[in-house]
C-alpha cells in the first residue's frame, strides 16, 4: 500500500495526548518483554512475539491518528459526495507550504505523518471542497499565494 507524507496542524493538547499514548505504549511494550522473559521465554523470542503483537495491541500512532481521521471524514459535513480532484487541483495541492486555516484561538503543533494514498485523497478533496469557495474568494482578494 502506498503511503503519502502528510503535515498535520493539531492543538498542544492532542500533541501531548499523543505524546503520552505512544509513550504508553512503548511501557506496555517493554513490560510485556519483561514477562515473557520472566515466565522462561528468551529474549530475543519474547522480542519477536510482541512485534508480532505490535500492530493489534500497540499501532503506531500514524495508524491511530489515520482511524481518528478517517472516522471524522465520515461525519455528515466531511462525507461528501465530492467532485474529484481535477489535475489542476492535484498540482495545487503538491505544493509545499502551509494552507490558510483558522486555529479557533489555540496553539497548534506542527506533525508529520504518513497515511495510505486513499486516505489522503480523501482528506485532501474533502478539504478542498469544503474550502473551496473561500479560498476563492481568498484569492480574488490577493490575501493567499501567488494564485
Amino acid at each position: 500500500m502506498d503511503k503519502i507524507g502528510v503535515t498535520a496542524w493539531i492543538t498542544a493538547s492532542q500533541a501531548g495526548a499523543l505524546a503520552l499514548l505512544d509513550k504508553k505504549r512503548r511501557l506496555e511494550e517493554k513490560e510485556t518483554v519483561d514477562q515473557l522473559v520472566a515466565s522462561g521465554v528468551r529474549r530475543s523470542d519474547a522480542r519477536t512475539e510482541v512485534a508480532r503483537m505490535r500492530p493489534e495491541h500497540w499501532p503506531a500512532l500514524e495508524v491511530v491518528v489515520g482511524e481518528a481521521v478517517r472516522r471524522r471524514l465520515a461525519d455528515e459535513d466531511l462525507a461528501g459526495p465530492w467532485a474529484p480532484l481535477t489535475q489542476a487541483e492535484l498540482d495545487r495541492l503538491a505544493l509545499s507550504g502551509r494552507w490558510p486555516g483558522a486555529s479557533g484561538g489555540v496553539t497548534l503543533v506542527q506533525r508529520n505523518y504518513s497515511f495510505p494514498a486513499d486516505l489522503v485523497l480523501q482528506l485532501r478533496t474533502a478539504s478542498w471542497r469544503v474550502s473551496e469557495k473561500p479560498l476563492a474568494r481568498l484569492y480574488e482578494l490577493g490575501l493567499v499565494g501567488s494564485g
